[in-house]
């Protein structure tokens, strides 16, 4: 694991983000991280490799557990569970977090003004290049206008991709 090749999973990080990175370490890494990152024992993982070999387990089955495990080591057992939440229900379920930012709209902004100012990108060039890829929905309607101007009446989720979510509030009159 290194930060310059993108696949460390930092201990500061959020419980979220730290079972996030877990479940996106390669099925082929999953031997070396449960002997390097658990408390397995080496019969443990040579069985699970066998499992896995053979189909008895599915490699996303044993990742939760390497995730969870992890997970709860450095940042309790509570948090894990939370995070085995989150990701069920978020990447899974393909459904929004329980919790997330909030954003309260002025009127007249664009779906470009509202990217950049909730922090959801760093620039208005990416909120292009997402909004151009059909990387941006507001609850189920995907944004393909930049320009659009976000009229509200209730709360509603706006999301960027498959990780970044903010609840957007209608401004008041």
């Amino acid at each position: 694991m290194s930060k310059s090749l993108g696949n460390h999973i930092p201990l500061a990080s959020t419980p979220e983000d730290m079972y996030g990175k877990i479940m996106s370490v390669p099925d082929t890494a999953l031997g070396a991280s449960m002997r390097l990152l658990t408390g397995s024992t080496p019969p443990e993982i040579v069985n699970i490799e066998a499992d896995l070999e053979s189909g008895k387990q599915h490699p996303r089955d044993v990742k939760m557990r390497i995730a969870k495990t992890i997970t709860a080591i450095y940042l309790g057992e509570e948090k894990a569970e939370q995070a085995e939440a989150h990701f069920v229900r978020v990447f899974q379920e393909q459904q929004v977090p329980e919790e997330m930012a909030e954003f309260k709209l002025s009127a007249g902004m664009s779906v470009l003004d509202v990217l950049v100012k909730s922090q959801l990108v760093k620039s208005k060039s990416e909120a292009r290049r997402l909004i151009k890829q059909n990387g941006v929905r507001l609850e189920d309607e995907i944004l393909s206008d930049d320009q659009a101007q976000i009229a509200l009446d209730a709360p509603r989720v706006l999301r960027v991709g498959k990780r970044r979510f903010v609840r957007l509030l209608p401004p008041e009159d």
